[in-house]
């Protein structure tokens, strides 16, 4: 979510290879996590880091691979934020050895769904929302104290979502304290309360990602799936007063793709485009809360989607995320079939979108990151693998369950990391390590974390059975 747009450079592949290949990284890796002082080798070596640093070291060979020039490197290296991604990789190599994906360390990301308030009845709301909210939500006291815990864990990203998060009475207050602490901080919103004076508090307080829910170009089309009729018009606003601010280059379309609205897809694009936004992020549908089976895409759609979204990678290279894990197969197949696997567009997870020649990073970054790379708060200090899993109690960051703890012992987790172990073709794909299938729509469907997701045509049971006949099939096959 808020970590997909956090890297807009293009990567050097073949200095990535160097990085990962080279024996003596590891050992480097090792010796810079021994304690020395009260601080790691690697703290103090970033404290140290300098334009004039030069030799064998992984944080050069990172340099090279990101090509960013010395000085800039040496200045961001400063920034907590930027050391905590740097600590985490290099504490996920010594804990868990380099994997294919890889099992982070701390989460890369936090979701933090910071309230259950919303103005709208969404058909699709994964929380449930409602405009009362419930009343065991966080207190403000106990708001801040989540963020001293999950900056504490070296955790470098935060990703405030709901409910809708500007109707929590707390927001600006909390996102001043991570401002403080330098998470880079992300909003995901349904833009009707995008008002100038609140999208000035975003460009104030340096928000790096907006993502703005948009169902369809047409009103009549978003307002059914919002519930609220008039809401496509404010919504519409709220962008507009973000361009107006001179925020475009960091807001996007979040659509969510379904059975309903599929046909939106091309005209999503071309309203990005119309708009200058910075880009165009498909949400996979997943049947939970408030949504139904029978919404869902077929597979056979989602290969079609695939299609439009690809061209579209092509045409406007980093303009397009989908957060279905498949689509990342959907590239490599395409690289494959046009022999092509150097230049053919990828996306990267959620990450980002580049070429196939960034293989190995798109293998480590590993599709769906839920339970690996980011984790889900819930209003109430609930900890969940994934936003899509909200009924889904790993524990709960107020009491002894700290997110560490959750994070690095929940067995749930552990089971959800083991992709030889998940059911039919997802635990035997060629493209396992990049994809992995959504867990949460696996869950929905075969009320197993580690069962088949639905969403790929490699699942489908055949071509023809639409996704509902496909969910009573699998609750037979798993009881």
């Amino acid at each position: 979510m808020g970590i997909w747009n956090i890297s807009r450079r293009e990567f050097d592949v073949v200095a990535l290879k160097v990085a990962l290949n080279n024996p003596l990284t590891r050992k480097y890796i090792l010796n810079s996590l021994r304690e020395k002082n009260g601080k790691t080798v690697l703290e103090e070596t970033l404290d140290h880091y300098s334009a004039s640093n030069f030799g064998f070291s992984p944080l050069e060979l990172v340099r090279k691979a990101l090509r960013i020039e010395k000085e800039e490197f040496a200045s961001q290296l400063k920034r907590p934020m930027v050391r905590r991604v740097i600590i985490a990789a290099f504490k996920s190599v010594k804990e868990y050895g380099l994997q294919f994906p890889q099992t982070f360390s701390v989460p890369l990301m936090v979701v933090w769904n910071i309230t259950n308030r919303c103005n709208l009845k969404c058909i699709h709301c994964y929380q449930s929302a409602t405009a009362s909210g419930t009343k065991d939500e966080l207190t403000l006291e106990e708001k801040m104290a989540v963020l001293d815990q999950i900056a504490e864990a070296g955790i470098p990203t935060l990703a405030f979502a709901g409910g809708e998060p500007l109707m929590d009475k707390d927001f600006w207050k909390v996102v001043e304290r991570a401002r403080e602490k330098d998470f880079y901080i992300s909003l995901n919103t349904n833009g009707t309360l995008l008002t100038p004076e609140n999208v000035a508090r975003i460009k104030e307080l340096g928000f790096a990602y907006v993502g703005v829910s948009l169902d369809a170009a047409t009103e009549k089309e978003h307002d059914a799936f919002r519930g609220v009729p008039g809401m496509f018009s404010k919504t519409m606003a709220g962008i507009r007063n973000l361009i107006k601010a001179g925020l475009q280059d960091i807001t996007c379309l979040s659509y969510t793709w379904s059975k309903r609205n599929c046909d939106q897809l091309p005209e999503m694009i071309k309203l990005r485009d119309r708009l200058g936004l910075r880009k165009l992020v498909v949400y996979n549908f997943i049947p939970c809360g408030r949504a139904g089976f029978d919404n869902d895409l077929t597979a056979s759609q989602r290969e079609k989607g695939y299609q439009i979204m690809y061209q579209d990678a092509q045409e406007n290279p980093g303009k397009l995320l989908c957060t279905a894990p498949q689509f990342g197969r959907y590239c490599f197949e395409k690289a494959k079939e046009n022999n092509n696997e150097e230049g053919e567009p990828i996306v990267l997870s959620h990450f980002g979108t580049g070429r196939a020649k960034l293989g190995v990073l798109s293998e480590i970054i590993g599709g769906c990151g839920a339970g690996r790379a980011y984790l889900a708060l819930q209003p109430n200090g609930d900890l969940s693998p994934c936003v899509f899993m909200p009924d889904t109690r790993l524990g709960n960051i107020k009491k002894k369950n700290s997110l560490l703890e959750v994070w690095k012992e929940a067995p749930l987790l552990k089971e959800m990391r083991e992709r030889k172990r998940f059911a039919a073709h997802c635990g035997r794909c060629l493209y396992r390590s990049l994809c992995g299938g959504c867990r949460a729509r696996a869950y929905a469907y075969t009320r197993k974390y580690t069962g088949a997701d639905p969403g790929c045509i490699n699942n489908t049971v055949t071509k023809e059975r639409n996704q509902r006949g496909l969910f009573l099939f699998s609750r037979l096959k798993w009881l």
